[in-house]
C-alpha cells in the first residue's frame, strides 16, 4: 500500500465516519473504479453482512466486466446481487438521446428497489465523485427520484483523490476513465 497525504488521510476518515452512521450499503456496482471504491470500503468500513454490492448483467454491460465484477466480490468476500435491467427495450434509451444516461439509471435504481426490500434498513449508494457534479449527468436526476447516496459526494473527494485512494489500497483501474474495467491485489 501507498502512502496517503495527510488530506487523502482526512477524506478517509470521513467517509469510515460517513459508512459508520448507516446501517448498511447497497452499492449500485458496476466494476467502475468509482463503484469499486464505494463498494470496497462499504465492506471493510460497514463488514460483511452490511454491505451488498448489486450489478445488472444487461445487455449494456460487457460480459467480461461482470465476469471481473464477479470474481472482485469473490476476492474480497463482499455480498453480490445480480439483477437484470432492461434499458435495451426502453424506447427513450434506445433513441439514443443526450439524456440516455437518465433512462439507463432509472431503470437501474427502479430494479434495485427489490434489494432494498431485502435489506429495508440499508442506503443505496452510487459511485458519483464530487467532479461529477460540474459534468453534465442527467443520472444524478435519477439517483435523486430514488433517493440514491453518493458518500464520495458527500465527502467532497474528487475523482482524483478516489484514484488515489483506490491505489491506496491496491485497487487499479485499467483501460480508460469510465471503462468498468479493473485489477485487485489486496485484502480488505
Amino acid at each position: 500500500m501507498n502512502d496517503l497525504s495527510p488530506l487523502l488521510q482526512n477524506k478517509l476518515s470521513l467517509l469510515e465516519q460517513w459508512f459508520s452512521k448507516r446501517k448498511g450499503s447497497i452499492v449500485a456496482f458496476s466494476g467502475g473504479i468509482d463503484s469499486t471504491l464505494v463498494l470496497f470500503l462499504a465492506r471493510k468500513f460497514q463488514g460483511k453482512q452490511n454491505a451488498v454490492g448489486v450489478i445488472s448483467n444487461s445487455e449494456s454491460l460487457k460480459s467480461k466486466d461482470f465476469e471481473l465484477a464477479k470474481e472482485f466480490c469473490k476476492t474480497f468476500d463482499i455480498n453480490l446481487e445480480i439483477i437484470k435491467t432492461m434499458e435495451l427495450v426502453d424506447e427513450r434509451y434506445y433513441q439514443n438521446p443526450v439524456n440516455r444516461c437518465y433512462f439507463c439509471k432509472e431503470h437501474l435504481f427502479h430494479d434495485l428497489q427489490s434489494i432494498k426490500e431485502k435489506y429495508p434498513d440499508f442506503d443505496v449508494l452510487s459511485g458519483t465523485n464530487y467532479d461529477d457534479l460540474g459534468d453534465y449527468r442527467p443520472g444524478l436526476q435519477a439517483a435523486a427520484k430514488y433517493m440514491v447516496l453518493s458518500p464520495m459526494v458527500d465527502c467532497n473527494l474528487s475523482k482524483d483523490e478516489l484514484r488515489q485512494i483506490a491505489k491506496h489500497f491496491e485497487l487499479a483501474q485499467l483501460g480508460q476513465t469510465g471503462q468498468s474495467v479493473f485489477e485487485f491485489k489486496s485484502a480488505i
